[in-house]
């Protein structure tokens, strides 16, 4: 390690080898973590990949629509949660599990629209 960049490619959460999209996406730890937040959208979508998600966020509603917001919310939040336990595990030693991620990203969404 040099500079706090990480040179190893193996996943943090499941060991897997780790790509963006694998990260924020193809995990299983992540894919759970996407799959709870969007059943509490009440949302029954199953989060693919980058292209795919931004075509789904873009395509859903209207564009001043609250739950358009809300879907935006919750994957800018997801993906800084899961960056930060990923670099939790791998710089402090400190793991968060899935319930945690979506637990955290729950309290941001919350905070954001006031209930």
């Amino acid at each position: 390690m040099k500079w706090g960049i990480i040179q190893d490619d193996t996943c943090l959460f499941c060991n897997e080898h780790e790509t963006l999209q694998h990260l924020f996406f193809n995990c299983k730890v992540v894919a759970e973590v996407w799959s709870k937040l969007l059943m509490y959208l009440h949302e029954y979508h199953q989060a693919k990949g980058w292209e795919e998600e931004a075509r789904w966020l873009v395509g859903k509603g209207t564009c001043k629509s609250f739950k358009r917001k809300l879907r935006r919310l919750c994957m800018t939040t997801a993906i800084y949660h899961i960056w930060a336990a990923r670099n939790k595990r791998h710089f402090e030693a400190v793991e968060q599990n899935c319930n945690s991620i979506v637990s955290r990203c729950v309290a941001d969404i919350r905070a954001c629209v006031g209930s």
